[in-house]
């Protein structure tokens, strides 16, 4: 009985490898299966076409899986997901690195912010358009101070977005930040 079987494998979730094949298509029982100890088995179980229908899916197996099992992770997650924002992000947020794959989201406003606050040693990647662009930069900084440095040379020079930065993160100011003493 499915309501019995969804029981019983939220209060333990390792017993979804035993379950009928028909219930481990059934999303209800595959959410509350997903915990940080059957995150990586629940993916390779349910495959790359669920997980495709079902990106939600895979953003709860990132989400509460630790970090060495992100890395075994990756390769069991198909590679169109990587394009898809939340997967995207969720991957961000944990590993604090942008995934492979998701360049298409680069020019993305939303996502970029992401990467400012998320994966900011990714933040070069960003499309060099937002890079440039005044109003972008300055939620960025806000964001993250030290994402400046990746901004257009003209922006660098920008005094407010400067002064933002360095309020942001004290470590801001570096050799590609130009200060002159007129400036201060």
């Amino acid at each position: 009985d499915r309501e019995i079987m969804l029981a019983a494998v939220e209060r333990y979730p390792k017993l979804f490898s035993r379950i009928m094949p028909e219930l481990q298509q059934d999303l209800d029982i595959i959410t509350v299966a997903i915990d940080s100890s059957t995150a990586l088995t629940v993916l390779n179980m349910v495959g790359g076409r669920f997980q495709q229908e079902h990106p939600e899916v895979t953003v709860k197996a990132i989400s509460v899986s630790g970090l060495s099992v992100l890395r075994l992770m990756q390769s069991s997650i198909p590679n169109p997901l990587w394009s898809k924002y939340d997967v995207a992000v969720a991957w961000m947020k944990r590993m604090r690195r942008v995934p492979a794959g998701s360049n298409a989201l680069l020019t993305n406003r939303d996502f970029c912010l992401m990467i400012a606050e998320y994966a900011q040693r990714d933040f070069s990647t960003v499309a060099e358009e937002l890079r440039g662009d005044y109003n972008f930069m300055r939620e960025a900084v806000d964001k993250n101070g030290l994402v400046l440095r990746h901004a257009s040379m003209e922006l660098r020079c920008n005094m407010q977005l400067v002064v933002r930065a360095m309020a942001s993160n004290k470590n801001s100011l570096c050799p590609q930040i130009p200060i002159t003493e007129k400036a201060l």
